[in-house]
C-alpha cells in the first residue's frame, strides 16, 4: 500500500510550511490531486494522453470549422447583397 501526502514547500528556503496526510484532505483537494496527477501524465499512462489528445484535437477542429462557416457566410453574402441592392 502506497501512502500519500500533500506537502508544500516554500520555494526561496525550502522549509516545510505544511504537511497533510492524503487521507486527511477535503474531497476537494483530493480531487485537485488527482486532476494535476492526470494532467501530468500519471494516470492511465498513454491511454489518457491519446484521449486527452484527441479532446484537445477536437477543440482545434471545432475551432477551425466555426471560423471557416463564418468566414465562407461571411464573403458569399457580400456580393449577394451587392446584386440585391442593385435590383432596387
Amino acid at each position: 500500500m502506497r501512502k500519500h501526502a500533500l506537502i508544500s514547500i516554500d520555494g526561496t528556503s525550502g522549509a516545510v510550511l505544511s504537511f497533510r496526510r492524503y487521507a486527511a484532505a477535503s474531497l476537494g483537494e483530493k480531487l485537485v490531486a488527482f486532476l494535476a496527477a492526470l494532467n501530468a501524465g500519471e494516470i492511465g499512462g498513454i491511454y489518457a494522453q491519446l484521449v486527452e489528445l484527441a479532446a484537445m484535437l477536437g477543440v482545434v477542429l471545432l475551432g477551425a470549422s466555426g471560423l471557416a462557416s463564418f468566414l465562407g457566410k461571411r464573403i458569399r453574402l457580400v456580393p449577394f447583397q451587392r446584386w440585391r441592392e442593385s435590383r432596387t
